[in-house]
């Protein structure tokens, strides 16, 4: 009950909501309002209260059906077992990684005097042109207590009560990028409370479409995408919470950074599943497929399976009432213990688990990383060549003189944007081999739903879907680059023609009057220059 207590109380505190999403909830909790109030009255005949009690009735009939979907079959169980976070630094702010390791570890060479070199090897590797590299840092817990860790280990009293502690590794997976690497293994209690928000019985969410005049209608959201956005409400508030323990120590990397609500930072969340079934196959989904949706887990979604895995990437629209933005990994408990050889050598059943899921997990980085920073590359270029566009089509603009001397910051960002998919580029092709080496395990899992005649393995996919999004997002900002510069010679021509007629006015001026006007000559001749000098499209 604690848990559920805090959590509730971090939900409560979040203010990401923009103002139509805030207007919308507060219509639902009205809604919900009059018909709790509305069901607890005596029975209408007619009028609006007859009108609330027999919604609120239909309701209650038909609440059932989706509490019963979203069962576990028989002799099934989930459970949330851990997190992994991830934030990203580019060459420019490598410094930044290790500003971040002494923040989370201010005594790491005294709790361990070997980590000097490890630092320093660090400092050095991630500065070079080759990547693949990776350093294990240390753990974060919030009471360290009685038990032995092997690793530099720090007390952080602001770690949410259902992490058990959080793992730190830096990996440098492209020669410009370095990533630090936070894994959030979660409390049992954590898990159990997941559970028991996914086994509650949910009413479909009501809105009216007149806050006056409730018998015109309404709308509803399912019962069953009530659940769904509550299971994910619930964790990526736990997500949030985690990213505002380590934000003063870790500081803003290139995911904080582009993000504008919360959670901020990509993550895979692990999931382990036991069953009496063999593993996973079609007719396990098909029986499970009510109760898996409900968190989050679509089979027919953008997703790879094989007989002990199953790997769904995040949804970006958002689908059944929640966008569901980490990374799905669900793994078959029983099958993965099978390959294990003393399972308590690694602290429990659980731990050996997310041990090898972790080392499987490491080889995914850099596709999952180039990947997200693709997603945010293609949002920034959305926005620029919505705003190139625009200014091409304002006439008004074209006709003013506005900046002409100086580079406009449209084009600065052009330029950015163009240097920085150009590097991530040439980087991700020049390690592809390595990159693909390293996924070969990946190769089990196949895509889902095999009626979709595409039968590549995860590996085959993931690296296509990359080069695909380097060729389309190349191609919008090469269209808008080229656009913005014949819009901007356009317009310096213009104004270097009118600077023209004025000087000619200006010299008939003098020869006619015998006014000394060589200042304003001299102004009008550098104008023109520098349009000339400073511009280059």
């Amino acid at each position: 009950m604690a848990i559920q207590r805090a959590r509730q109380d971090r939900t409560r505190r979040r203010s990401d909501l923009t103002l139509q999403e805030w207007i919308a909830r507060a219509k639902v909790r009205f809604a919900g309002t009059l018909l709790d109030l509305a069901e607890a009255l005596p029975e209408a005949k007619r009028g609006p209260i007859n009108y609330l009690q027999t919604v609120r009735g239909f309701q209650r009939k038909h609440a059932d059906e989706p509490t019963r979907d979203a069962k576990p079959p028989a002799d099934n169980h989930i459970a949330l077992a851990s997190i992994r976070l991830v934030e990203a630094y580019s060459i420019e702010n490598f410094d930044r990684v290790r500003l971040a390791i002494d923040r989370l570890f201010p005594d790491l060479r005294r709790m361990d005097p070997s980590r000097s070199d490890l630092l320093n090897e660090l400092d050095q590797s991630i500065r070079s042109l080759n990547a693949g590299g990776w350093w294990n840092i240390g753990m974060l817990v919030r009471e360290r207590g009685r038990r032995f860790f092997a690793v530099p280990v720090r007390e952080l009293p602001q770690i949410p009560t259902e992490v058990e502690w959080i793992h730190v590794h830096v990996h440098h997976i492209l020669p410009s990028i370095a990533i630090l690497v936070f894994d959030a293994q979660l409390t049992d209690d954590a898990a159990t409370e997941l559970n028991r928000v996914q086994a509650r019985a949910y009413l479909p969410e009501t809105s009216f479409r007149s806050l006056l005049h409730w018998q015109s209608g309404h709308s509803e959201l399912p019962a069953e995408w009530v659940r769904q956005r509550q299971l994910r409400s619930w964790i990526d508030g736990l997500r949030s919470d985690v990213e505002d323990a380590l934000k003063r120590l870790v500081g803003d990397g290139l995911f904080s950074i582009a993000a504008r609500r919360r959670p901020r930072l990509p993550a895979i969340e692990t999931y382990l599943v036991s069953s009496t079934d063999v593993a996973f196959s079609d007719d396990w989904e098909k029986k499970a497929r009510g109760w898996l949706e409900s968190y989050g887990i679509e089979p027919i979604f953008n997703s790879y399976r094989s007989d002990d895995t199953f790997f769904q990437w995040p949804q970006i629209e958002q689908r059944h009432g929640a966008v569901v933005s980490g990374h799905l990994l669900t793994v078959w408990r029983e099958k993965y213990l099978t390959t294990i050889q003393h399972p308590q050598a690694y602290g429990g059943e659980t731990n050996a688990v997310l041990h090898h899921v972790d080392d499987a997990m490491n080889s995914l980085m850099p596709v999952v990383v180039t990947l997200q920073l693709l997603r945010q590359s293609r949002k920034v270029i959305e926005e620029l060549r919505e705003r190139v566009f625009k200014r091409i089509d304002n006439r008004a603009a074209f006709l003013t003189l506005r900046p002409l001397t100086l580079p406009t910051r449209l084009h600065a960002e052009l330029l950015g944007q163009s240097m920085l998919l150009s590097r991530l580029k040439a980087e991700f092709s020049r390690h592809e081999k390595w990159i693909s080496h390293r996924m070969r395990g990946w190769d089990e899992l196949k895509f889902v739903p095999k009626s979709s005649g595409q039968d590549d393995g995860l590996r085959k996919n993931a690296l296509e879907w990359i080069h695909n999004e380097f060729e389309t997002i190349e191609e919008h900002l090469g269209l808008a680059r080229h656009a913005f510069a014949e819009h901007f010679t356009a317009r310096n021509t213009r104004a270097i023609y009118w600077l023209s007629v004025a000087v000619m006015a200006l010299t008939v001026v003098q020869v006619l009057t015998n006014r000394d006007v060589r200042g304003w000559l001299v102004a009008a001749l550098s104008i023109a220059k520098g349009i000339a000098a400073r511009w280059r499209p």
